[in-house]
């Protein structure tokens, strides 16, 4: 058996399986006779140790790293395991750079809400309204909203896609989105699909209405704003030196 630096997506669901469970469990353990959670700081670490130490031999992850915050303060931030099997890197909250990978949706739901509130999109719109050079298909009576696209209701199929590092090979989100959206399987709001591509619709919306790509739009109205001066929607070389490596784990 062996560890591979080849990326997976199956290896992301076993992480983000992972800390939900964690996140789970911390909530039953903290939870007052009034509903509220209250987390003792002196006992997180100690609870955050022993499950990691269990559950990532369990689940083949070679590091990773996790901060808890409450009422904006941070009660825990601490690595676990190694950012780098061949060069015994460790997991360092503040300094360790990780990819960002689907928190991007975060980004592209933010931006999409600044936008309607400032009155410049309407999540119930037919998502339609605001693309030119292309449309998405009238498959279904019911047009596709902004709505849908945030809450993976668009009924948008989302086959696999490919990542890539280098920015000159990376296509302009309007030209991709344009000759690889995929068809529609279900009408609008009907069914759950997970979508990437559902996601990658709302973030051209956000270029198309504001006028700047989505990685600009995002480091001047988030990144920016909240001085998140060594996070990047968008990676280009050099990479950072505190860059972690992806792993797979291959039986």
């Amino acid at each position: 058996m062996s560890k591979t630096e080849r990326p997976m997506p199956f290896f992301r669901f076993r992480l983000m399986g992972m800390l939900i469970l964690f996140s789970t469990l911390l909530i039953s353990c903290s939870a007052s006779r009034s509903g509220l959670i209250i987390v003792d700081p002196s006992k997180l670490e100690s609870f955050a140790d022993d499950f990691f130490a269990k559950r990532m031999d369990d689940l083949h992850i070679p590091g990773l790293t996790i901060v808890v915050v409450q009422n904006s303060e941070i009660l825990l931030a601490k690595g676990y395991g190694s950012s780098s099997l061949a060069n015994g890197g460790d997991f360092v909250p503040d300094q360790t750079v990780v990819r960002i990978g689907s928190v991007s949706k975060l980004f592209v739901a933010t931006s999409v809400m600044q936008m309607v509130e400032r009155g410049l999109l309407d999540l119930d719109a037919d998502i339609n309204t605001y693309l030119t050079t292309f449309q998405v298909e009238d498959t279904y009576p019911e047009p596709i909203t902004l709505a849908n696209l945030l809450t993976h209701t668009s009924g948008i199929q989302d086959p696999p896609y490919v990542s890539n590092m280098d920015p000159d090979a990376v296509e302009p989100l309007g030209s991709y989105l344009a000759n690889h959206l995929p068809p529609r399987m279900a009408a609008a709001g009907e069914e759950f699909v997970y979508s990437n591509h559902g996601y990658a619709l709302a973030a051209y919306v956000v270029e198309k209405v504001s006028g700047t790509s989505f990685d600009q739009y995002v480091l001047e109205n988030i990144l920016q704003p909240l001085d998140m001066e060594n996070s990047k929607y968008l990676m280009s070389p050099p990479l950072p030196e505190e860059l972690a490596v992806g792993y797979a784990y291959v039986d």
